[in-house]
Order: structure tokens, then sequence, then C-alpha cells
């Protein structure tokens, strides 16, 4: 049987630690190959030279990217003083170079210190975001002008690990939201210091409810699936589609309720046993999960004050 007619056999969330020097494609390339299933997404890129957490979706959870991705997320920088490069990061070749002997770490500290909430900062040249239909990085690699658009970035926190004068380094933990280039946080630290500034490490721990030490290391799966294919329902680096948005209210059906619902349609006895979170749900509503009674995730539904629910996904 062809992959492209297989149907897929996992359904959930699976927690990768990305090497460095690989892009995300190749991390959904490589388990598309070793799982043997088409259906696998992610909430979210990391840059080649970028390690740690990705959130995998397997099969119908795919279906909730959009609710799984909007939450804040962590890295660890290093950040080089001194030189600023085209990509913003020790990828590419150096533009500028500047003195940093005047540097103290007070300053450096308080650069960081000022760095933090809404920012409006300027996206990197090498970024997927599309002006006039076209992607950054695709006009700069074909070496056409590139102006880079102002965005608003927010910056929750920013803690200084360390600051190494000696070798012009820095190392701080950022958590940003959702649209936050720590490319271009480094940019701009770099000239609020007037020395320029180059990212030139990155590794995300943290991505919306799930952590970087619950995750497993891209290398050490694949090892794993090559010597005895591992149960990942008993894996804690694996979540089923049923246990995720566990802050979402749960209802269960089943019969000629489960059967409609299926097929996309919301009975009258269902309707009715929303009643109590359409008087109480507030202007922009909120999400439900609709389950099978051996608790198979079946919909979600949005509740909207004095409205019709409405079916948001099927699964």
């Amino acid at each position: 049987m062809s992959l492209k007619h297989k149907p897929a056999s996992y359904h959930g969330l699976l927690l990768i630690d990305k090497p460095k020097g690989i892009t995300s494609h190749d991390v959904v390339a490589r388990l598309r190959h070793l799982l043997q299933q088409k259906q696998i997404g992610h909430t979210g890129t990391l840059d080649p030279m970028a390690t740690g957490l990705m959130i995998l979706l397997l099969g119908q959870a795919t279906k909730l990217a959009d609710q799984l991705s909007p939450g804040a997320k962590t890295y660890e920088a290093e950040i080089e003083l001194g030189y600023t490069t085209k990509t913003l990061d020790a990828e590419s070749e150096i533009l500028e170079t500047f003195e940093t002997n005047h540097l103290e770490k007070a300053e450096i500290q308080s650069a960081c210190d000022e760095l933090v909430g809404e920012l409006t900062l300027k996206v990197p040249t090498y970024s997927a975001v599309k002006v006039n239909g076209q992607k950054l990085m695709d006009k700069a690699r074909k070496d056409q002008e590139v102006i880079r658009p102002e965005r608003s970035m927010v910056f929750d926190s920013c803690w200084v690990q360390k600051i190494d004068l000696e070798n012009k380094k820095v190392h701080v933990l950022l958590t940003c939201k959702k649209g936050g280039y720590i490319r271009s946080w480094s940019e701009a630290l770099g000239e609020k210091l007037n020395c320029g500034a180059t990212l030139v490490g990155l590794r995300r721990t943290h991505n919306s409810k799930e952590d970087l030490k619950d995750a497993i290391a891209l290398y050490e799966l694949e090892d794993h699936w090559a010597e005895h294919k591992p149960e990942l329902a008993q894996k804690s680096y694996y979540k089923p589609i049923h246990d995720l948005l566990p802050e979402l209210s749960r209802f269960y059906v089943g019969g000629k309720d489960q059967k409609l619902i299926q097929n996309g349609q919301i009975s009258h006895s269902l309707s009715r046993r929303f009643t109590p979170l359409i008087r109480e749900s507030k202007k922009q509503g909120q999400v439900v999960r609709v389950l099978s009674p051996d608790s198979q995730l079946l919909s979600l539904i949005h509740i909207y004050p004095e409205q019709k629910p409405q079916i948001l996904r099927v699964f």
C-alpha cells in the first residue's frame, strides 16, 4: 500500500528536540518516513541553526493547530556583540564590525531590561513574512531589493543569564508571544548598545504549555524505531488527541447524537445541553470538546452568547 493512501496510524502530539543544521521541513519529512504517515504538521518553525522544542501534530491532531499554537515561547539565546550579518545570525558573512571595548556589564544589562514588552521591530530579511504575496526570504535569495516591514512583537521577559565581556557574548532567556523574532531582538540590542549584535545560538525550551524536558531528540527516536518500534501511546513525549486541550469543557455523546456530530450536525438534545454555557458565555464565546463514550475526540464546538452553537472541527 502506498503512503499516499495509507490511513494515519497516530493522532496526537509529538514533542521533538530538533537538532542543529536541519530545517523544520526536514523534521516533518523524516517523521513522515519514520512513522509511514503523511498527515504531519507542526505549530511553529525553527531556523536551521536553532535547536530545541518542536510540537509535531499527527493525523487528525493537525486540525488543532490554531488552538495549540498561540501560546508564549521561551528561548535560550546566545548573542555576540561587535558585528552584524545579512541574516542577523551566524549563518552568513559579516557586514560591519564595531568596537566593543567601551561596553560594561551594567550597560548591557540595562539595554536588555529595556527590550521587554511590546516592541516595534523590523522582521528579518530572511524570514517567511510575505509582502505583496512574496516571502522576504525568496526575494533576498534572488538578490532582489527587500524592504523589511516593521511588526509589533511582544517580549514578556528577558533574563540575562551571563555577560562575557572577554568573548563579547551575552546569554539571555527570552519569552515572547507568537510572531516574535529573536534575530530582530538581537539586532535591536546591538542598535541600543551602538555596537551591532548577531545571534549565534538559539534553543527553544518552551512552547505554549509544552516543555523541552518532555521531548525526545529526533536522532534518538529514529534509533529507537530502527531497533524496536516503540509504542508511542506509552511515551511521555506523545499525547493522544483526546488528551489535548484539557482546559476545554467536555461533553460526552453516543448513539444518534454521536452519528450526527460526526456528520457535522448538532442534535437538538446536544444543543439543549449547551444552554447554560450560552447564557454564561462572554462576547468572544468559548470552545468545548465533544467526545464519544470511550473518550475519543469527535468535535470542537464554539459556544456564543445568544446564538446557535457552531462546529469548528470534526475529527
